[in-house]
C-alpha cells in the first residue's frame, strides 16, 4: 500500500510539473535592444521594417531565436546605436526602450562598443594601417581611445538601462549578451592589418568591455551570455572565422567588417535558447 501511495504521489507530481507554464511560452514579446553586434549589418536581406541605417538583419540573434521559440519580437536594435540611444530619442529614432511593455517577457541587450569608440576605432586604425603601407589610400576617420572614467560611464549607463527595463517590464526575463570575440589573444594576420600596440589597445576595450556588462549583469540580477567566450575559438584570424576582417573601401551592407558571419548570429541564437529553456 505505501508504494502504491508514493508511486501515486510521483505520478501527481509530474502531472503538475508538466502544466507549468514555460518561462516564454508561444507569442510571448521579446525585445531586442542594441547595436550593431545584434542588429547584424552585412547579413542580407534585411528586415523590412527596419530603418535602413539601423541594418536589423532578418538572421541577427535576435531574429533566429524569435523564430526558434515562436516569440512576438520586437527588434529595436541599431547599427551606431551608443547607451543613450537606448533610452532617448536618437534623432527620428524613438529611444530603445520604449518597444518595452508591461506584458514582456524577453529583452536582450548588446551595447557599449560605440560609448568606447571600439569596432569604429578598429577599423580607422586598420585603415590607417594600410595606407600606411601603401595598400591603400582611403580617407581614415581620426579615432581615440577611451579614459578609464569612460568605462565606468557605460557601467553606470548599462545598470540604468537594465533597471529602467525592470520597472517597465517587470516580469520579462533580462539577457546581457557581450560583444562576440573579434581578435585573437596572440599576434594577428592580414584579415585584421593593425600594428602590436593597435591590437593590442582593442583588445584591452574588448576585454574591458566584457567585464563591464558582467558587472551590470551582476548589479541588477539580470542574466548574462558571454558570447565572448562563446566566439573566443572564432576570431578574425581563426582557422574557422565567424568575424570578417578588414579591408578597403568595404560594402557594409553586404559585409561588415569586424562584424559578424552568420555562423556567429547562430551559435548566440543557440545559447540563447539553450539558457532560456534548460
Amino acid at each position: 500500500m505505501r508504494l502504491y501511495l508514493m508511486l501515486c504521489l510521483l505520478s501527481l507530481l509530474l502531472a503538475a510539473c508538466d502544466r507549468q507554464a514555460p518561462l516564454l511560452p508561444d507569442g510571448a514579446h521579446y525585445v531586442a535592444m542594441g547595436s550593431s553586434f545584434a542588429s547584424g549589418p552585412g547579413l542580407p536581406p534585411y528586415q523590412d521594417a527596419s530603418p535602413k541605417r539601423c541594418a536589423r538583419s532578418s538572421r541577427n540573434y535576435a531574429a533566429l531565436l524569435a523564430q526558434s521559440l515562436n516569440l512576438s519580437l520586437t527588434d529595436m536594435t541599431c547599427a551606431g546605436a551608443k547607451t543613450e540611444h537606448i533610452l532617448e530619442d536618437w534623432k527620428e529614432l524613438d529611444a530603445q526602450i520604449a518597444g518595452l511593455r508591461e506584458d514582456t517577457k524577453l529583452v536582450t541587450i548588446t551595447i557599449g562598443g560605440n560609448d568606447l569608440g571600439y569596432i569604429g576605432g578598429l577599423s580607422s586604425a586598420s585603415c590607417r594601417t594600410l595606407v600606411e603601407q601603401g595598400k591603400s589610400t582611403a580617407k581614415c576617420w581620426p579615432r581615440s581611445l577611451p579614459a578609464a572614467s569612460d568605462y565606468q560611464d557605460v557601467l553606470q549607463q548599462l545598470v540604468k538601462i537594465a533597471q529602467t527595463a525592470k520597472d517597465r517590464a517587470p516580469d520579462a526575463t533580462i539577457v546581457f549578451v557581450t560583444y562576440f570575440s573579434v581578435l585573437p589573444d596572440g599576434p594577428v594576420c592580414d584579415a585584421a592589418p593593425l600594428t602590436d600596440a593597435q591590437a593590442d589597445a582593442y583588445r584591452t576595450i574588448g576585454k574591458e568591455l566584457e567585464a563591464i556588462t558582467a558587472q551590470a549583469a551582476q548589479q541588477t540580477g539580470s542574466r548574462l551570455l558571454d558570447t565572448a567566450a562563446l566566439t573566443r575559438a572564432h576570431h578574425v584570424c581563426a582557422p574557422e572565422p565567424w568575424m570578417h576582417g578588414y579591408w578597403p573601401n568595404p560594402n557594409w551592407s553586404e559585409k561588415a567588417p569586424y562584424h559578424a558571419k552568420a555562423e556567429a548570429m547562430q551559435a548566440v541564437a543557440g545559447a540563447l535558447e539553450a539558457m532560456l529553456t534548460q
